[in-house]
């Protein structure tokens, strides 16, 4: 997960609604994970990804956290791909 843009204004007492891209790791994820997603989610461009929305009270720390929590699963499935042997 990623965020995407912040709306301007408070949406829902003094939250403010960000918008958060689901990537899933392949096709076989997207059913399991894409189901649960908010209802009003979204699809993209990209068949593994979708946009969602959460409302949060400080949507700097929200979003600075999730950009530090995508980069860390990113480095660790590169880390589990590189030492996952592969099939002949």
């Amino acid at each position: 997960m990623f965020p995407g843009s912040v709306e301007e204004n408070q949406s829902i007492g003094n939250r403010r609604k960000v918008e958060v891209f689901v990537k899933v790791i392949d096709e076989q994820s997207k059913g399991r994970v894409f189901s649960r997603l908010t209802e009003g989610s979204t699809k993209t461009d990209d068949p593994l990804v979708m946009k969602t929305f959460v409302y949060v009270e400080d949507p700097e720390t929200f979003c600075f956290c999730l950009r530090w929590k995508h980069e860390d699963n990113n480095e660790r499935w590169r880390s589990f791909f590189d030492m996952t042997p592969t099939v002949d």
